[in-house]
């Protein structure tokens, strides 16, 4: 890798971090409850998971290949898993795409390593089989570092690098709609 395309990645990357930072941070805020009550707002935190993973997926467009297609199949079997043993179900969300592959990987992959870090923070002193499939899920950070070698093709300020920005912003914006619409 040139050093110039070392800088492109590196400069996209912290475009795509601080041009989000507000709609990641409020995300975050909105689910609060249930870092402040992980046992009491469990169910409504996995159907919100749930909810929202699902529409930012099905917001690909139905030719799009998104490197953390597999991801989603998975978390989404495990939340409902998870959800079927506290007697609950999602509450859908409707799509809002088509969105741009690399913000949909964005995203999963993303939550992905915020998930890994809620269950250290939330469930360290549980036993394994006490934690919920969806918090046991396999970090993958090779899928990851695939997603960061993909983000370096991309020139910051290009009209691809605004609609990937856009497009994260959208995705956060559903994963706020599906913990609106969740009842439990």
């Amino acid at each position: 890798m040139t050093s110039a395309a070392a800088g492109r990645e590196t400069a996209f990357r912290r475009c795509l971090y601080l041009e989000t930072r507000d709609e990641h941070e409020a995300t975050e805020a909105t689910f609060s409850p249930f870092i402040d009550d992980p046992h009491g707002r469990l169910t409504w935190f996995l159907a919100a998971q749930r909810s929202g993973l699902a529409a930012i997926f099905q917001s690909r467009a139905s030719e799009a290949c998104v490197l953390s297609g597999t991801v989603v199949d998975d978390l989404v079997r495990r939340l409902d898993q998870d959800l079927l043993s506290a007697g609950a179900v999602a509450v859908e969300v409707a799509p809002a795409g088509p969105l741009e592959p690399l913000a949909i990987d964005y995203l999963v992959l993303g939550s992905r390593l915020g998930t890994q870090a809620l269950r250290l923070r939330l469930f360290s002193g549980d036993r394994a089989d006490e934690i919920p499939a969806y918090f046991r899920a396999p970090a993958l950070p090779q899928l990851w570092r695939a997603h960061c070698l993909a983000l370096e093709a991309i020139a910051p300020g290009s009209a691809r690098a605004d609609r990937i920005l856009e497009n994260v912003k959208t995705g956060f914006a559903l994963f706020a709609h599906a913990a609106a619409a969740q009842k439990t």
